[in-house]
């Protein structure tokens, strides 16, 4: 969310991943810091596609250590 200067295409280019995916998230972001529910009302099971994603993308490249963390 602070991409400074940049834009979403080249900080999509960055994460290697679709823009319009990135600028899909930020809007979903955007709608969920609005609204916000219970802080983990939702299991992983529960998550949509793009959260899965977004999880896996995050977590690329951590130790075990650092997963299970």
């Amino acid at each position: 969310m602070q991409r400074g200067n940049r834009s979403v295409g080249t900080v999509a280019a960055k994460l290697n991943m679709n823009a319009l995916t990135l600028r899909k998230w930020i809007r979903v972001s955007n709608t969920a810091s609005r609204n916000p529910g219970p802080v983990d009302a939702r299991r992983p099971g529960d998550w949509s596609l793009e959260e899965r994603l977004l999880a896996l993308h995050q977590s690329h490249g951590l130790n075990v250590e650092a997963l299970n963390a």
